[in-house]
């Protein structure tokens, strides 16, 4: 894992691109603006540190591409949090984006996470999609389940969860542009 700090500029960037373009066109669980932002930050954050352009809404649905790294297609998934990162937490997909080749054309998750306290992004680490149901470490969960720790809610769609332990290792700025070539030997 790695960290970044969030200019303000950033966060004006994409807080104003949320205001202008609803990036909700997965039609399950499109998120309000305020979820919306945290995913557009996340990616206007990466795309600064490694010299991709930022994103601008033009061209509409992205089929879960939001960077193009050596001919893969990566899908940067960015949760808002209030604490540094702990190796113990999963990141959760839906399972719509992860089922859906038709529409989801993603071959890599990179995981990030907001703390918006520190206002700092943690890159965390990356997992192909094609081995997401193959691997016995990562959890399918049905709508319906119950979830949390000390709050408990029910789930509204099927997910799957990764733990940060069964993610590839992402150190650097080198590692996060590599990553494609050591995941796809």
């Amino acid at each position: 894992m790695f960290d970044v700090r969030i200019t303000n500029e950033q966060r004006q960037y994409a807080w104003d691109l949320t205001g202008k373009t609803n990036f909700g066109k997965r039609g399950v669980a499109d998120g309000d603006r305020t979820k919306q932002y945290v995913g557009m930050l996340g990616q206007t954050v990466m795309a600064d540190l490694i010299g991709a352009p930022r994103p601008t809404g033009a061209g509409g649905f992205d089929h879960g591409v939001d960077f193009i790294l050596n001919e893969r297609f990566i899908d940067l998934k960015t949760m808002a949090r209030q604490y540094p990162v702990d190796e113990r937490w999963t990141n959760n997909l839906y399972a719509s984006q992860v089922d859906n080749y038709d529409d989801f054309h993603t071959e890599l998750y990179v995981f990030s996470s907001n703390n918006t306290v520190t206002k700092v992004m943690t890159f965390v680490g990356a997992f192909k999609r094609s081995c997401i149901k193959s691997d016995p470490h990562v959890k399918f969960k049905p709508a319906g389940t119950m979830v949390g720790h000390k709050m408990k809610w029910a789930l509204t769609v099927d997910k799957y969860e990764i733990d940060n332990v069964l993610l590839w290792p992402i150190n650097n700025v080198v590692d996060l542009m590599t990553c494609t070539d050591r995941l796809f030997i």
